[in-house]
Order: structure tokens, then C-alpha cells, then sequence
């Protein structure tokens, strides 16, 4: 894997602090699958800890935005679900919820697995607690997600090119496809555009676009003490209970092998099982050989405000400002590295 595409995406369970009675029944929200295949796996696991435990999972599915917003509203009215699970937690509010101490400590569950992890994941889920000063384990890492650049091959033998003629380097790569391979193709009269990128304001695709490309030219926003770099050369043991059961390599593995390649695993064991290796689909191979390579980390994992940043997409508004506004690249730059330092000194 090329450090230049490497990313990672450790989607986090959050456990709301002091959040069930003295019951037996927990309360889950989570996000609602893509495939089938997860659903039933997750459904799978929580039939397994009924009959375990005799507890009862109160679950309700939501978009992957329905999630967050309705987690968020229900962490500031005191009245969280006992466990949740959303694709951008860790990017967008668990750091935050974890520093004011509405998360729950979840060490006892993670601290005994450790080992099990593949190197990385964790230290997304290893946060601050404004309260007590420390860093702890406010959430668990259930999957990874890569960021991968996708090209057709049919179309590029169409230009009259073959995958050998793809340039290594980062700024080869780009220019063959919009100099070499886009005209080749327009030539023959085909209305092709050589790349797309997510430019939304909204969409969570945009951040982790544009922080792949920070990564390629080695800018690193913030250093791992938190310092920002821009500018410079209850019912707490059952839900814990649900948690830990649903951390076991044999109920997380088929959770993640259901999302079809989509997500990638974040433990040693399910990461070169055969479904990733076995190389019946190239594309799952692939992957498993990306996160081999090593992970590069967002800079959530080392200055939860972050995580604010991301909520507001500072990074899609900065292309908006170039595509839509006419602003010269240079002043959207300025006025990014602005708002993110307003944000880091509140």
C-alpha cells in the first residue's frame, strides 16, 4: 500500500456514561447495513447474547447521518442509548463526548483483547477526558475503512493505454490520466472526464478525500502531542457485556466479512482469514494487502477538537470556495487554516 492512499477509518462503538437503570434490557442504536449480509450477522450476534445473557437488545437501525444526528441530540438531553454505533463516531463526536466525560470507560473490555488488534486501530479509541486529565479507552475499533483509487480497465485499453503505462509517483499518476487518458478517449468522442473527486459540503466522503491528498505531500495538520501544524514549514455492565461479546473474533468477524470488502477488519485473526486471502475476489486481496503495508491515521486520533472540524467540514467548504466561489486556491487555503486554528484555541 502506498503511503499516499493509505487512510483509516476505525469505526467505534460509544458507550454513553451512566446512561441505563438497573434493568434487563439495553438499548442499541446502530448504523443500518449496506448488504443483507451484515444485518444478519449483527442479528446473529445479538440473538447469541440474549440466549447468553438473558438480556434484551432494544436495537433500532438508522442512516449513516440519522445516527450521529440523533446520538448527538440524545448525548445533550442526558438520555443516550446505552450502546452506539456509528461509521463516523470517531470523526466527527466521540473524541469530543469522550474529553467532556459522557463516555464510558471501556478499558476492562479492550485492555485483556489488546494483542488481538492489528497496530493502529486502537490508539483511535485511546481518548482524552478533559475531566480527569487522562487518556483512556472510550471506544472500540469494529472495522477500518480504506481509501482506494479506482480506475476501469476497459476504458484505459479503449485510450489505447495498458495498466503498466500508470505512473508510480503521485503527480504522474494524476497528470497521465487527465492529460494522456481523458483526451484519448475524448478523441474518439466519448464525453469522458479523467477523474472525480467528492467535493459535498456535506458529505463525509469530501474529508477523507481531501486528507489523502495532505497526506501525498507529507502535511501533517497536527503532531501527535495535539499542537496544530498547519502553519509552520450504566446499566453499564450490560451494556459493556453486549460490547465485549460482540468484540469476540467469532461474532466481529462475520459482522465485518458481511459488508463484502466494503470495510476492512481491525484484528490480526480476521484480518488473513480466508476471506481476504483467499483470492477469489481480487479486490478483498487487495485490501488486505493495503492495510499490511501500514495505516496512516487522521488527526482526530491526537487532538480531539478535530473532531469539530470534521462536523463542520472545513475541508469541503475550502473547495467550495475554489469551485463554486472563484476564490483563488491560496486565500480558501488561508481561510482554512484560519477557522481550524479558531477552532483548536475555543
Amino acid at each position: 500500500m502506498s503511503r499516499f492512499v493509505s487512510r483509516v477509518l476505525a469505526v467505534a462503538f460509544a458507550l454513553a456514561a451512566g446512561s441505563a437503570a438497573a434493568q434487563q434490557t439495553i438499548t442499541v442504536w446502530f448504523t443500518k447495513a449496506f448488504y443483507p449480509a451484515e444485518e444478519q450477522a449483527l442479528n446473529e450476534v445479538i440473538k447469541k447474547f440474549e440466549a447468553k445473557s438473558g438480556v434484551k437488545v432494544d436495537l433500532s437501525l438508522y442512516s449513516p447521518e440519522d445516527v450521529v444526528t440523533k446520538s448527538v441530540a440524545a448525548v445533550e438531553a442526558g438520555n443516550p442509548p446505552d450502546v452506539g454505533f456509528g461509521f463516523t463516531y470517531d470523526f466527527r463526536v466521540t473524541g469530543k463526548w469522550a474529553f467532556e466525560d459522557k463516555l464510558e470507560d471501556i478499558s476492562d473490555i479492550i485492555k485483556p483483547i489488546e494483542s488481538q488488534f492489528l497496530p493502529g486501530p486502537l490508539s483511535t479509541t485511546w481518548l482524552l477526558n478533559g475531566k480527569t486529565g487522562k487518556k483512556s479507552y472510550y471506544a472500540a475499533p469494529v472495522e477500518m475503512q480504506l481509501m482506494h483509487i479506482n480506475y476501469w480497465i476497459d476504458m484505459l485499453h479503449d485510450a489505447g493505454f495498458k495498466e503498466s503505462d500508470i505512473p508510480n509517483d503521485w503527480k504522474g499518476f494524476w497528470s497521465f490520466w487527465c492529460d494522456k487518458v481523458q483526451p484519448a478517449l475524448r478523441a474518439k468522442g466519448q464525453r469522458v472526464f479523467a477523474i472525480g473527486h467528492p467535493a459535498s459540503v456535506q458529505a463525509s466522503d469530501t474529508f477523507y478525500s481531501f486528507h489523502m491528498f495532505m497526506n501525498a505531500y507529507d502535511v501533517q495538520v497536527v503532531d501527535e502531542s495535539g499542537k496544530l501544524t498547519l502553519d509552520q514549514p450504566k446499566n453499564k455492565r450490560r451494556a459493556k457485556e453486549f460490547v465485549a461479546f460482540l468484540m469476540q473474533d467469532e461474532n466481529l468477524q462475520p459482522y465485518v466479512e458481511g459488508s463484502l470488502g466494503r470495510w476492512v477488519p481491525v484484528t490480526k485473526r480476521a484480518s488473513v482469514a480466508p476471506f481476504w486471502t483467499d483470492g477469489k475476489d481480487p479486490h478483498r486481496k487487495a485490501g488486505q494487502q493495503q492495510v499490511s503495508q501500514g495505516i496512516v491515521f487522521f488527526p482526530f486520533v491526537y487532538n480531539w477538537k478535530f473532531t469539530i472540524v470534521n462536523a463542520e467540514n472545513v475541508w469541503g467548504r475550502a473547495t467550495a470556495r475554489i469551485a463554486k466561489d472563484g476564490v483563488p486556491a491560496e486565500k480558501a487555503a488561508d481561510e482554512l487554516i484560519a477557522r481550524v486554528k479558531q477552532i483548536l484555541a475555543q
